[in-house]
């Protein structure tokens, strides 16, 4: 018999990893697997990170943060939220507190309660639990993790037909796009030195595939959809754009295409295309609970649609076409943001998922059958995992890509610029904010193996918060402790890393500016501009609208760019009005109040100084690819002005194409 244990109701087999809870079923990884069968066999006591590695991986060489991360995947699957099953020590190790018990004693005596009520309920309803129970039902697990593309390039986004896989390549600021063949391993350029938007797809029959490519039409940047016959090696546009992005286009039949078109706002329809000559696209109209569409793909007949509804609910949708519309048939819940997710894809029918829709997020598969979530699946790997495609044997390519962001200050004396790095990890550092009165910057980070708050300074960096990740945050005025948000909630640390919750009645999605009223500037959750008074905790709507960033001044008045135009407003004495001497600039990213002036950057790369009291801009430096998105500035204005800027910008780019095998075996009772 195989041994299992309880912890927190859930039923964990030690020799499969397999773990039963409400209903679903998942499965832990195989290092996961090991790290818990350590923990149990030392519990109660403490164990150190170096016996967990030796008795894990033994004499194996693995990144510094492999163990770690098998802690946060562990602590996941097991409802250890807070920290009470697995407990950390710094320093020292962690230790497996909460008792673990057989599967065979208290929990399988409710169990054989449970099952005797269940047997009462079919007596009653046999025909019906004849029909449920004639349903296959599997558990999932993951097979090996394999390679399928290895050039030191970033290669990503693979479609597949049989044993060929099409990807692009990043090629210095451009990108290819090659057919490789899983066979011969030989490979070929389709297109090189281009830019590309969105996904690829192979026809039904493999003979072509179709991608958007972004061009210029009257000095106006677009993407086309552009056609490859893969047997003539030619290709064509196959519908030309303007001022719109077409892209990633599915393949409804061999006569018909559905594509997605994108403005510069980010506003997305979906379009039937059929490939008959003189034949136009026509807008589909969506569902009307259909707000927003992220991802969308093509399974036999049916669409499924990964997006938003009016109220702002991450849902998937089965729909088909009729006619010149969309008609739903299933509507799933999300419990993460759609717009984070991959794309989602339909594990083959036989022997895999018979089926089911999966999806990807944040290194977990979710797999649904037409209704309802069945199961998730943790995938533990230092690169993030985006799931691309599905092969037709039931297993899933992926890109493991690392697209890390690294704070950069620029500095400018007299028209000079210096940069230096101030976070050079191997991780995602960005956010940077220079410390009021102080010489420290704080920024996120996702080193420790979920997003938190740091702090830099001369000597060291510093990690100052460590539970749910941290969304945002802000200096306090008087730089002697930090505000930031964690799923909605406001907190407060102080630079000893003392973390205090804050009650307040809405959810924070964004930190804005911290004032010394002592006010918080914020976004809640539906992008409404609020203030929080920090005294009592009360919120006050001051803009009813969307905004995407915005800044208080002394006076009281509010400048503010809305979430559908990169333009800067002012809103005052309830009027909202155009900032006349910024009128015809395009914001690059955010903007800054510092000492009662304004400072942004604008889509021509230059840096802007507004003088609110004076009605008066101008042009104080420049800005490159070195320097991209301003997240905090510093201005002296002396004999020689000094102007300082914190950004986030791009590290290299890793990526490479992975196959992930699925493994599903039915539930044996």
């Amino acid at each position: 018999m195989r041994k299992s244990i309880v912890i927190q109701q859930r039923e964990i087999d030690l020799d499969s990893g397999e773990i039963r809870y409400q209903g679903t079923q998942s499965c832990l990884e195989p290092k996961v697997l090991a790290v818990l069968k350590v923990l149990l066999a030392h519990q109660g006591s403490v164990i150190s990170q170096e016996d967990l590695l030796n008795q894990v991986w033994g004499e194996v060489i693995v990144a510094p943060n492999a163990l770690q991360r098998c802690i946060t995947l562990l602590r996941k699957q097991l409802g250890d939220d807070d920290k009470r099953i697995i407990q950390t020590f710094p320093k020292l190790g962690y230790r497996l507190q909460m008792p673990a018990t057989s599967a065979t004693t208290p929990f399988e005596k409710y169990r054989q309660v449970w099952l005797g009520a269940l047997f009462a309920v079919i007596s009653l309803c046999g025909l019906v639990w004849l029909q449920y129970s004639a349903k296959p039902k599997h558990t999932y697990r993951l097979a090996d993790l394999t390679p399928l593309t290895h050039d030191k390039a970033a290669q990503y986004g693979a479609a597949i037909h049989h044993d060929q896989i099409a990807y692009f390549q990043q090629n210095g600021d451009k990108t290819d796009l090659l057919l490789k063949d899983l066979r011969t391993q030989q490979t070929r350029t389709m297109q090189s030195q281009a830019h590309f938007y969105g996904s690829i797809s192979f026809s039904p029959k493999g003979d072509s595939l179709v991608v958007g490519e972004v061009t210029f039409v009257e000095g106006v940047k677009c993407a086309q959809l552009r056609l490859f016959n893969l047997a003539l090696q030619q290709s064509e546009v196959l519908l030309p754009c303007y001022k719109q992005f077409l892209h990633s286009a599915k393949w409804l039949d061999n006569h018909k295409l559905i594509y997605m078109s994108t403005d510069k706002i980010r506003r997305t329809e979906l379009y039937l295309l059929p490939l008959t000559k003189h034949s136009p696209p026509q807008r589909l109209t969506l569902p009307e609970d259909i707000a927003k569409v992220y991802q969308f793909n093509v399974f036999n007949d049916a669409l499924w649609l990964s997006g938003v509804d009016q109220a702002d609910n991450n849902k998937l949708w089965q729909t088909q076409v009729e006619g010149e519309k969309l008609s739903s048939l299933n509507t799933i819940a999300l419990t993460y943001p759609a717009a984070d997710a991959s794309l989602p894809l339909k594990l083959a029918n036989g022997n895999v998922g018979n089926g089911n829709i999966v999806q990807s997020y944040q290194n977990q598969l979710f797999i649904y059958d037409q209704t309802q979530l069945i199961t998730t699946l943790p995938l533990a790997s230092p690169a993030a995992l985006t799931l691309s495609a599905v092969n037709e044997h039931g297993a899933l390519l992926a890109t493991a890509g690392k697209q890390n962001m690294l704070v950069r200050e620029r500095q400018w004396q007299n028209a000079f610029a210096q940069d230096t790095d101030i976070t050079t990890s191997d991780f995602s550092d960005a956010s940077g904010q220079y410390q009021p009165f102080g010489q420290a910057i704080a920024y996120l980070s996702n080193r420790s193996g979920r997003t938190q708050l740091w702090l830099q300074t001369a000597k060291q960096a510093k990690q100052l918060t460590f539970d749910a990740p941290v969304n945002s945050f802000v200096w306090q005025a008087d730089g002697k402790a930090l505000w930031f948000s964690s799923n909605g909630q406001l907190q407060h640390v102080s630079l000893q890393g003392i973390v205090t919750p804050f009650t307040v009645s809405t959810k924070i999605k964004q930190l804005l500016q911290h004032g010394s009223k002592p006010w918080l500037l914020a976004l809640d959750s539906a992008s409404h501009l609020i203030q929080i008074d920090t005294d009592t905790g009360k919120t006050a709507v001051l803009l009813p609208r969307p905004v995407n960033w915005a800044q208080q001044l002394e006076s009281g008045k509010i400048l503010f760019s809305p979430v559908d135009q990169g333009k800067l407003y002012q809103f005052e004495s309830n009027q909202i009005t155009a900032v006349e001497p910024l009128a015809d600039i395009i914001l690059q990213w955010r903007f800054f109040v510092r000492d009662n002036a304004v400072l942004l950057q604008d889509k021509q790369k230059n840096i802007w100084r507004y003088q609110p009291d004076l009605n008066k801009a101008e042009i104080v430096a420049q800005f490159d690819e070195q320097a991209l998105f301003a997240t905090d500035f510093r201005y002296e204005q002396s004999a020689s002005e000094q102007l300082a800027m914190l950004s986030d910008n791009f590290a290299k780019y890793q990526a490479n194409i992975v196959q992930i095998g699925v493994i599903t075996a039915p539930i044996t009772e």
